[in-house]
């Protein structure tokens, strides 16, 4: 069996917490309750190339590799010997002295299923969130398209949905005819990688708020069944889940 993390690259903001974007970290699997030792693969991809072997053909470590081209100053050369330097223009590897490519981390490990036995495969880890704000004053023009989608800018690759988009622009609206001189709307974003599956009998994604007013925002068949102040669920039952979900959380604040 595997587990697919989000494929991540490098990113200005990376080291300001400000993306979704990096290795999943202590990453737990279980199989009925018993801890199962993974085993972590990687590789470098460079236009959904592996160029892994190339990277360490140019005397990259693993961690120059897979994590510490995170850091702009390690790629630009700073750390680097000009031989690394020209390897890795000759491979097509830098966008100017940055690095151009995306890591893909998977851990895989076997499991035996028993016939005729239901067997349980948990897996826990703490994804990364992204942050993004907006700010609104009292001439501010008001449209749901003003409203941050996607701490990586990528809209396209969020949603923000209609119910989510009016409910934010009604908080909005509402503080500022209140007397607001400024409203504060702060987006964290997650994303979980479901994977590709087949049909599965019954699926549930609970979304659990910080708190109950945060406005929660995702595209995912179905509608939502408020279980509490705090979460909301999902149930699919013989369907095939997204392999991709992006979760928007949107605290809303102002001052007066």
């Amino acid at each position: 069996m595997a587990f697919r993390s989000p494929v991540f690259g490098w990113d200005p903001e990376q080291a300001q917490d400000y993306r979704n974007i990096g290795p999943v970290e202590a990453l737990e699997i279980k199989a009925n309750g018993i801890p199962v030792s993974a085993r972590l693969r990687q590789k470098a991809l460079l236009d959904g190339r592996d160029i892994t072997y190339q990277l360490r053909q140019a005397a990259l470590s693993d961690e120059q590799i897979f994590r510490s081209f995170g850091d702009a100053e390690t790629v630009a050369g700073v750390d680097l010997e000009p031989s690394q330097m020209a390897a890795l223009k000759k491979l097509g590897a830098l966008s100017g002295k940055l690095p151009a490519w995306k890591v893909a981390e998977t851990s895989d490990w076997q499991q035996i299923f028993p016939a005729a036995r239901q067997t349980t495969i948990e897996h826990r880890y703490q994804p990364l969130r992204g942050h993004a704000y907006a700010t609104y004053g009292q001439h501010s023009g008001l449209t749901p398209d003003d409203i941050p989608v996607s701490s990586l800018g990528l809209n396209d690759e969020a949603c923000l949905s209609e119910g989510a988009g009016k409910a934010v622009t009604a908080r909005i609206r509402a503080l500022l005819r209140q007397g607001a001189r400024e409203v504060y709307v702060e987006l964290h974003d997650i994303e979980y990688l479901i994977g590709k599956s087949a049909p599965i009998a019954d699926f549930t994604l609970d979304i659990v708020k910080l708190h109950p007013d945060q406005i929660v925002s995702l595209c995912f068949p179905g509608k939502p069944v408020r279980i509490n102040d705090n979460t909301l669920r999902f149930s699919l039952h013989h369907s095939t889940p997204p392999s991709r979900v992006i979760v928007n959380f949107y605290s809303i604040s102002s001052t007066y």
